[in-house]
């Protein structure tokens, strides 16, 4: 697609937007997010979304959904690899073959702004939905992104999900640092900026869940420490239909995370980023 500016910009960002414009280096002088806030807005626009914009992001719609971006923020690359780039339709084709039209319960982990629940709510019967999601601008705009879409089964936990119950932080640490590579880490409880976290085990107990349908997990590493808990715990393996899990080779060990997956009845397929783990013994 050739570089041009969008006609939903905010004035100021079409004059930075021009220098993209401009033989040489000098289209390094037009930030990186706006470069990527711009070529995200353009590849929407020509797959047929409708883009309002707003002072502090742009709302996309097309077919009666709705998705809000923050300006300057990495929800744009998010909407390009979820929504446009359809990252989880392997999932939902899975999950369509298996559960067919079964009422199903998914739990999002690491939910970021709310792009997978919502792909995955538009093309399957939703019954229960818990999103996990620890960041509070993050979390704020996935009440947001819900909302708008009438998601109004979800319940939404602002903390994460850990392999025991804990003190955790936000950390900046995880590869670029930006909202959608944010990790945690244990922390002290007199931390004012630790909250509690949650568990599987929790997750089964406090919500009365017989079984997890789906279970995707996002979590920028913290994937190695859940797994390394249900190592403990394998029963809760068991009453999870299917598992996506984004597994994040410098810090997890994705060899042994397979290994367990495979002991506990997982078949395995990787698509791009994501492990689909599909429970071959789980009673529909």
């Amino acid at each position: 697609m050739a570089y041009k500016i969008n006609s939903n910009q905010a004035i100021t960002d079409k004059i930075k937007l021009l220098w993209g414009f401009v033989p040489g280096k000098f289209h390094k002088l037009t930030p990186g997010p706006l470069r990527e806030q711009n070529r995200v807005l353009n590849e929407a626009e020509h797959a047929g979304f409708a883009i309002a914009y707003h002072s502090d992001g742009h709302l996309l719609s097309k077919e009666n959904r709705n998705y809000f971006l923050r300006k300057n923020s990495s929800d744009y690359l998010v909407f390009q690899q979820v929504i446009l780039g359809k990252e989880y339709q392997p999932l939902i084709d899975i999950a369509k073959k298996t559960f067919k039209d079964k009422a199903l319960t998914l739990v999002d982990a690491g939910a970021n702004v709310g792009f997978a629940t919502l792909a995955l709510a538009a093309e399957l019967n939703l019954n229960k939905v818990i999103c996990i999601e620890p960041d509070s601008s993050n979390f704020k705009n996935l009440e947001t992104n819900l909302k708008s879409n009438q998601l109004n089964q979800a319940k939404l936990l602002k903390t994460g999900l850990w392999n025991k119950e804990t003190r955790l932080k936000v950390s900046t640490n995880f590869r670029d640092g930006r909202e959608w590579s944010l990790s945690l880490e244990e922390t002290s409880a007199d931390d004012k900026q630790g909250f509690d976290c949650v568990s599987l085990e929790s997750l089964f107990k406090n919500y009365q869940l017989e079984r997890i349908d789906i279970l995707k997990i996002d979590i920028e590493g913290g994937e190695k420490t859940v797994f390394e808990g249900l190592q403990n715990q394998p029963e809760l393996l068991y009453k999870i239909g299917i598992i996506a899990v984004e597994i994040h080779d410098e810090i997890a060990d994705r060899a042994l995370i397979n290994t367990q997956l495979k002991a506990a009845g997982f078949s395995l397929e990787t698509i791009g980023e994501t492990t689909l783990a599909i429970n071959q013994n789980l009673e529909l």
